[in-house]
């Protein structure tokens, strides 16, 4: 996630997505990018992600926060993973 100047976590790609602290979300994970929440199996995993140049939020601070997720999921090549239920529960960097 990408930090904002206020403290808030959001979305590093469209910057509006907020992430609070033990607050589950919900959006139906779909292939294709269609949907859902993306996450990484490990905090490297994260930290290593190229991120599209049309990501709104890159140039803010970013941060590994450690999630639970659960409900209908998706998994893509590069190890991304996409589910429908995520909530935040601590910032790990």
């Amino acid at each position: 996630v990408a930090q904002t100047d206020d403290g808030r976590w959001v979305s590093i790609y469209d910057g509006e997505t907020e992430y609070v602290i033990g607050e589950e979300m919900h959006e139906t994970a779909r292939q294709s990018h269609g949907g859902g929440y993306y996450v990484y199996r490990t905090a490297r995993e994260a930290a290593e992600v190229e991120y599209p140049k049309n990501s709104l939020a890159a140039h803010l601070p970013r941060r590994i926060l450690r999630v639970e997720c659960a409900g209908q999921y998706c998994v893509y090549a590069n190890g991304k993973l996409a589910f429908s239920r995520l909530t935040p529960v601590e910032v790990l960097a």
